[in-house]
């Protein structure tokens, strides 16, 4: 069951002139029109989309994906560490890790 609290009246039609006014209207709302209402508001700042890669192969040297304050259309997919081995002039194995092999 919901918890009901006790919301004064100018409270409410307080958030609801906000609303209208962000959203540039005038119509009546309800208790539930508010979250929808809410949801729909646009900020002030523009969006800006990643543009970036979206599939990354660790290396191993420093990697920075520049998504901060950016909208991402899908996750940023990371793969497993490159792991090679080699037979070696000595007999032995090279192993190569994070590294491709030329």
């Amino acid at each position: 069951m919901a918890e009901k609290v006790i919301v004064s009246r100018e409270k409410l039609v307080a958030v609801a002139d906000a609303i209208r006014q962000k959203t540039n209207t005038i119509s009546s709302l309800t208790l539930d029109d508010i979250p929808a209402q809410i949801a729909s508001i646009k900020g002030d700042s523009p969006v800006i989309n990643y543009d970036g890669e979206y599939v990354v192969t660790p290396k191993t040297t420093a990697q920075t994906l520049e998504t901060s304050q950016r909208f991402l259309e899908k996750n940023v997919e990371i793969k497993e560490i490159p792991y090679f081995e080699t037979s070696n002039l000595a007999g032995g194995e090279t192993v190569y890790i994070a590294k491709e092999i030329e």
